[in-house]
């Protein structure tokens, strides 16, 4: 099996990475500093086929960005977005193309949903960190990672200042 994979490892092309579909709810009174979270990135795949003639093998990667905070009615933040990823020359493997796709085609796929990520919360003015950098092994045996964020002031708490700005 080793040797069929780095054949394949060998011979693979991205042939085709798009993002397909988007969700993201946001809620509006949600400050990461006054509240915190934890925070969970996942990602599952579906509709994988391969097709023997041809040698490709593609599916649906979908990646999750999930911030859970206490005092919410469910995740302040959720962000979903999936890609069709497309690999060819893969091989007669059925098996070990569909191990190749899952494995690498979610790294192919990562760095997009990183900058989405990062547009989004930009956009809705949340200060979050970054999205880690991934690696082969950030996954190993779990489809799952997570990060607590710890409130940087407590909550309802005026920032210094405010009230001598206010009145003026």
């Amino acid at each position: 099996m080793n040797a069929i994979y780095a054949a394949i490892v060998e011979s693979a092309r991205l042939e085709n990475l798009k993002l397909l579909t988007t969700a993201c709810g946001i809620f509006p009174f949600y400050s990461p500093a006054e509240h915190g979270g934890d925070l969970e990135i996942q990602t599952t795949w579906e509709n994988v086929t391969f097709l023997h003639e041809d040698q490709r093998i593609l599916g649906s990667c979908e990646w999750a960005f999930v911030c859970n905070a206490e005092g919410f009615d469910g995740p302040p933040v959720t962000i979903r977005a999936s890609y069709l990823v497309e690999y060819r020359a893969v091989g007669d493997s059925e098996e070990i193309a569909v191990a190749y796709l899952k494995d690498v085609g979610r790294m192919a796929a990562y760095p997009y949903f990183r900058t989405h990520v990062a547009t989004l919360l930009s956009g809705a003015q949340l200060m979050l960190p970054p999205l880690p950098v991934i690696t082969m092994g950030t996954f190993r045996g779990s489809d799952r990672i997570s990060a607590r964020i710890r409130p940087s002031r407590p909550k309802h708490e005026t920032p210094e200042g405010a009230e001598e700005k206010d009145a003026q």
